[in-house]
């Protein structure tokens, strides 16, 4: 017997509130029977002994959280894959072949939201479950793991894994299919393969938190075929900007500082445009917009010029300015074009006539 053994003693102890149970390990059969009576969540992730019977007693409990135990027989990994509430082991930061026998016999959501790494031979047995699965601490997938995970059933989440290789990469995929949008957010690197593949993907594509960005990466997610979204880490250059605009239906960039080249490069997209992380705008990026076609948004400016203002207004689609203020920090030519121009969407503060004028203040009589 293990020297941190849960006793019936000890498991006494726990339910009038004396100690916790956090530094023990294994417990006894006589423990868990104790145990299984305690009104609340039951927590016991350091135990990595446990006796069949002990593991068929504490099945019925109904908000169990085990550790990361291992060699159990079917009969006790039959019940503790029978809890009707919520899945046993979600907190585990090591998945042993007992833990994945559990979830691919379990039937419901399994959310894993400590689990790191995944090896070949536990995807191997998680691919047989048949409901939703979330992996929420996914650091990487190993392209055997990933291959593996192919032929799960149901619902699969990997979407917050931080490393993609080209596996994993058709694993995001395949899981994603049916839905509109893939989001990547803890991604910072990617490579061009797996960019390509990434761009085969039916929908929308986030990147937000992309560091880098080449032209030979660039040209692999031109290919994709709904709104490709990059965060303010990347840097875009003319040749970069000029393979971004053939994106298929639309392209968000939260990039602050985009040179007028690049904006002219831009604005040869012909599908909705967002340039949100701009604050201000010059003539030169004013008058290369206003020959986009599509809507425009640029929700971030917080100045604009009556010049600027001019330009945009040639714009063919709706422009976007719901961060604009209607203060001092326009000019009164500035708003007046803008309150008058339908085109311009501006937030709930401005004030507009029906026919776009100023209000009128002089009532029916």
């Amino acid at each position: 017997m293990s020297t941190n053994t849960i006793t019936a003693d000890i498991a006494r102890e726990y339910l009038a509130g004396r100690i916790r149970l956090d530094e023990y390990d294994a417990i006894d059969d006589d423990a868990a029977e104790i145990l299984v009576g305690y009104d609340g969540i039951l927590s016991l992730l350091g135990l990595r002994t446990i006796s069949d019977q002990a593991a068929i007693t504490l099945a019925t409990h109904a908000e169990l959280r085990l550790g990361p135990i291992d060699n159990l027989g079917a009969e006790a990994i039959a019940a503790l894959a029978s809890q009707s509430s919520s899945f046993p082991f979600e907190d585990v930061g090591v998945l042993t072949t007992t833990v994945a026998e559990v979830a691919a016999q379990f039937n419901g959501e399994i959310g894993f939201r400590k689990l790191t790494q995944l090896r070949e031979e536990e995807a191997k047995i998680l691919a047989r479950h048949q409901g939703t699965m979330t992996f929420r601490s996914l650091i990487s997938l190993e392209p055997a793991a990933a291959r593996a995970l192919m032929k799960h059933k149901g619902m699969l989440d990997i979407r917050r894994i931080h490393s993609v290789n080209a596996d994993s990469a058709r694993l995001l995929v395949h899981t994603r299919r049916g839905y509109g949008s893939l989001e990547l957010i803890n991604v910072q690197e990617l490579g061009v393969e797996e960019a390509a593949i990434l761009a085969q993907f039916r929908g929308d594509l986030s990147l937000p938190y992309l560091t880098s960005l080449t032209e030979e990466l660039a040209e692999a997610l031109s290919r994709v075929p709904g709104v490709l979204y990059l965060g303010d880490e990347v840097e875009i250059d003319v040749p970069i900007a000029r393979h971004l605009s053939k994106v298929g239906s639309g392209l968000m960039l939260g990039s602050p500082n985009l040179s007028d080249e690049v904006i002219h490069e831009l604005s040869k997209s012909v599908y909705d445009l967002s340039l949100f992380g701009l604050t201000s705008l010059s003539i030169g990026a004013a008058e290369a917009l206003s020959n986009h076609v599509g809507e425009l948004f640029l929700d971030r400016l917080t100045s604009l010029s009556y010049e600027a203002a001019v330009l945009l207004s040639k714009h063919q689609g709706l422009v976007f300015l719901l961060n604009l203020k209607d203060d001092d920090s326009l000019s009164d030519a500035t708003k007046d074009l803008l309150r008058s121009d339908p085109k311009f969407e501006l937030s709930i503060e401005w004030t507009r006539d029906e026919d776009g004028g100023e209000d009128d203040d002089e009532g029916e009589l």
